[in-house]
């Protein structure tokens, strides 16, 4: 939930949904988009999420932000990547695999 941000290709591989499907929840007011086009969750929506997560999400969840690291290890070390900083969830779920 706010004020974690991630980006609309992070929502479309972990989530496997369409940009549509994000623009209908961006036009509900569950998603909002701050600048350049960052996205975060309403607490409502993050609290379903979390409390209904599929171990196969997860796993999508875990794989797209260790890709991420793989591809520029200075990414676990920077504190100006605001996307991996301030995606607690995903950080934890890396930790305990």
């Amino acid at each position: 939930p706010k004020p974690a941000t991630f980006d609309r290709y992070a929502a479309e591989v972990v989530a496997e949904c369409s940009v549509s499907v994000i623009a209908m929840l961006t036009a509900r007011n569950l998603v909002d988009v701050g600048p350049v086009g960052s996205l975060a969750l309403h607490q409502v929506v993050a609290d379903f999420a979390t409390a209904q997560l599929l171990s196969d999400a997860t796993e999508r969840h875990r794989e797209y932000y260790l890709g991420l690291a793989d591809a520029d290890r200075e990414i676990i070390t920077t504190s100006d990547r605001p996307t991996l900083r301030s995606n607690k969830h995903g950080w934890q779920q890396i930790e305990t695999t």
